[in-house]
């Protein structure tokens, strides 16, 4: 087993990465039987999030939400973009982002 210290995915961003995660979502729809229980479901609108987190310098600006973002070689939905200061830290800058799964959306 090789294990990783530190963050291996590159956003493009030109601060270093602070933090890098990947998750999976999806809409659940269920049908019921008569007494309310579970008899099938449905899973739609499955989406692939990131979110990350890098330092900033005083001239780099994150990409604005709604817009498109490249991550790895595919299109992401931004949907969420902060800039935090601090008088005890280096400036930061976290992005939430979004690609749906099935109609791969945003095209790459």
């Amino acid at each position: 087993m090789t294990l990783t210290f530190g963050v291996s995915s590159t956003t493009g961003l030109t601060g270093p990465e602070q933090s890098f995660s990947t998750a999976t979502e999806a809409d659940i729809d269920y049908a019921l039987d008569h007494n309310g229980d579970t008899v099938a479901y449905n899973s739609r609108n499955e989406s692939t999030v990131v979110n990350y987190e890098v330092l900033l310098d005083s001239t780099d600006t994150l990409t604005a939400t709604g817009s498109t973002e490249s991550i790895g070689g595919s299109s992401y939905i931004v949907e969420s973009s902060e800039k935090a200061e601090s008088n005890t830290e280096f400036i930061r800058g976290s992005i939430t982002a979004r690609r749906f799964v099935t109609n791969t959306v945003p095209s790459a």
